[in-house]
């Protein structure tokens, strides 16, 4: 476990209920983690293990019903829903599974949206997006709406969309899971290559991701059931 001060994300406690008709479900039951700074972190589990709800909580789309969340500095379960807000616009990236683009705009315009949002200026914007879209790969679509890119051009868009507003937290809910399995593992590397400039975290179904994280947290019934190096960190360490 890594000290406070070299952690982006840490939870202490952590318990999230919701109600399913007549029934309440535990979806989080205590959950403690830390988080190193940098880091690239899967969260693996079978459906309804608690992967979604835990990556909600940290991202700030959630608030758990109990527990400390404190990321990037920031005391989540302290904020309003305002400060909560501002807090996700610029601390926080979000990957989703469905990719969740705005059919009626560009690729560069689509990872513009959220650094105008924020107040950056439209040339600052403009130059960065561009910038983000040549990373990762799409310097030739830059014009191109989601109906006109694949789904694999798709994710890669929402990444660099992620990216936009240099945040400290880069977290992906099943980024594969709409992909093919060789433009899954595109996907995979790309999401590994932002280590050490964004924490990243996980959740997945996709076994290929353990292989390129630094860490493996095991989730089971709304806990933590293995917490493992992955890959990832193997790697560096023969280095």
């Amino acid at each position: 476990m890594m000290p406070a001060t070299e952690s982006a994300v840490r939870l202490r406690k952590v318990r999230k209920r919701y109600r399913l008709g007549e029934s309440i479900v535990e979806a989080l039951r205590g959950v403690d983690l830390s988080i190193a700074r940098g880091a690239v972190i899967a969260l693996i589990g079978p459906s309804g293990s608690g992967k979604s709800t835990l990556l909600h909580v940290i991202g700030g789309m959630d608030r758990a019903d109990q527990g400390a969340v404190t990321v990037a500095g920031g005391e989540l379960h302290k904020m309003t829903p305002a400060q909560l807000t501002a807090f996700r616009r610029a601390k926080v990236g979000f990957v989703f599974q469905a990719f969740n683009l705005i059919s009626n705009l560009t690729a560069l315009e689509n990872v513009i949206l959220p650094a105008e949002f924020a107040g950056a200026a439209g040339r600052e914007a403009r130059e960065r997006a561009t910038a983000l879209l040549n990373r990762v790969g799409l310097d030739g679509r830059l014009r191109h709406r989601p109906s006109q890119l694949s789904g694999g051009e798709q994710q890669r868009v929402a990444i660099a969309r992620a990216l936009i507003n240099r945040p400290a937290l880069v977290i992906a809910d099943e980024p594969t899971g709409n992909l093919d399995s060789k433009t899954g593992a595109a996907i995979v590397k790309l999401l590994a290559s932002l280590a050490g400039e964004q924490t990243v975290i996980i959740a997945t179904h996709d076994e290929r991701i353990a292989r390129v994280a630094d860490r493996v947290v095991h989730l089971a019934d709304g806990g933590i059931e293995r917490d493992e190096t992955g890959g990832g960190r193997a790697q560096k360490a023969a280095t």
